[in-house]
């Protein structure tokens, strides 16, 4: 127990703080990294390299112990960062997609998305960015992915405008994608999911789960 005994309360305080703002990703990998480890120096102790029982004797208890206490970390920061206090809501009734044929005989798919963005925590919310995560589609084919958001005083849509803390309001989403979407002549309803950016570089999830083209019925 080498390894305990020669940190100090606040080294280890120091660490868990900067762990703890690199986010929970880094918190899994450094849990993972410690299992890893400590699995590590038991194969080897069981394969009777030199030292190895020694070493194992020494931190790997210390490596399980931290892979448990980072772990628990891990998803308490896990939980922390799904409760933005954004709220996304979709509007699937006004939502849309359909295959454009261009002059050129090529097909662009376009989303139509309208969506109502909830901001209940006490600070402006900016989007600033959308992407398509379902279907899957390479970001090569995205010709277009814009989110604008409604100002009810001049009652139009900009990129620029944000929303004020406690408060909600529509936003739509344009998204162009090259070549078809869904599969050539489909007519039934596809299920979407986006992700829209904030400011603050946070990704918040929505899904349209039954978004249709127009022309044909549900």
């Amino acid at each position: 127990m080498a390894l305990l005994e020669s940190l100090s309360l606040s080294a280890i305080g120091k660490a868990v703080t900067t762990i703890w703002a690199n986010g929970s990703r880094l918190l899994w990998s450094v849990a993972v990294a410690a299992v890893a480890a400590a699995g590590a120096l038991r194969i080897a102790a069981l394969a009777a390299l030199p030292k190895a029982q020694e070493w194992s004797d020494d931190y790997g208890l210390a490596l399980w112990l931290a892979a448990c206490v980072i772990g628990v970390f891990a998803a308490f920061k896990t939980q922390a960062e799904h409760q933005t206090g954004v709220f996304l809501i979709a509007d699937e009734e006004q939502s849309s997609w359909h295959h454009a044929k261009q002059h050129d005989s090529s097909i662009i798919t376009h989303f139509a998305l309208r969506l109502q963005v909830a901001n209940t925590t006490s600070k402006w919310l900016h989007p600033s960015k959308v992407r398509i995560k379902w279907p899957l589609i390479s970001r090569s084919r995205v010709l277009t992915a814009r989110i604008s958001t409604h100002d009810p005083m001049s009652n139009t849509y900009s990129a620029e405008f944000s929303i004020p803390p406690q408060a909600k309001r529509q936003c739509q989403v344009n998204i162009l994608v090259k070549g078809v979407v869904g599969g050539q002549g489909r007519t039934k309803p596809m299920r979407v999911t986006i992700a829209i950016q904030d400011q603050r570089l946070r990704w918040h999830k929505l899904v349209f789960h039954d978004l249709r083209d127009p022309q044909f019925s549900r």
